[in-house]
């Protein structure tokens, strides 16, 4: 859910309800929940921007969106989270271009692992990729939450997040070490 990108006019904005939905960036491969995101919001009109680490597979995907959805507006830029000097220069790139950004969806799983089984013998995949997506889509676009921030969501439901979540001084010391390790510097923060 990622969120156009070059300077739009008013009337070039897509509304869904009371949202203005510019622009979508996804991190998304094939088939999976982020490809079934962002095929949904291109099909609403979004422009959607897939960050991705191979540029092959993932400028085939965008055709097939592009195809599917009657919406040129799916770019491709490349995005490979396992370094952070790609990282750094994706976020560069997207200040660069970018006027806002109204919608930020970060997809990058493990994607599908089709016939896990617990100990017990269940399915571990309980949910196709399409199913998966629509929370997803529901934030994205969904007037219901528009006022809602920070909370955690599933099957389009606000649920509850495990404790220690909720601990202001565990997420203190979580932001300080991460800032540490990707070497962000106190005048980069954005809060």
């Amino acid at each position: 859910m990622s969120p156009t990108v070059a300077r739009l006019l008013p009337e070039d904005y897509v509304y869904f309800g009371q949202k203005k939905c510019q622009f979508v960036k996804e991190y998304i491969c094939d088939g999976g929940i982020g490809y079934y995101t962002a095929l949904d919001l291109a099909r609403r009109g979004a422009k959607v921007i897939m960050a991705c680490r191979n540029l092959i597979k993932a400028n085939e995907v965008k055709d097939q969106i592009r195809k599917l959805s009657g919406n040129e507006n799916v770019v491709v830029k490349h995005l490979d989270l396992s370094s952070l000097k790609s990282v750094r220069n994706f976020a560069k790139e997207i200040i660069a271009s970018e006027n806002r950004l109204d919608i930020l969806l970060n997809n990058a799983g493990a994607g599908e692992q089709p016939n896990q089984k617990t100990e017990d013998g269940l399915e571990l995949e309980l949910q196709n990729a399409e199913e998966g997506a629509q929370t997803s889509i529901y934030l994205a676009v969904s007037d219901d939450v528009t006022k809602i921030s920070g909370k955690y969501f599933s099957d389009c439901e606000e649920a509850t997040a495990a404790e220690i979540t909720h601990d202001p001084e565990i997420g203190r010391k979580f932001w300080e070490k991460c800032c540490i390790l990707v070497g962000l510097k106190r005048e980069e923060y954005l809060m």
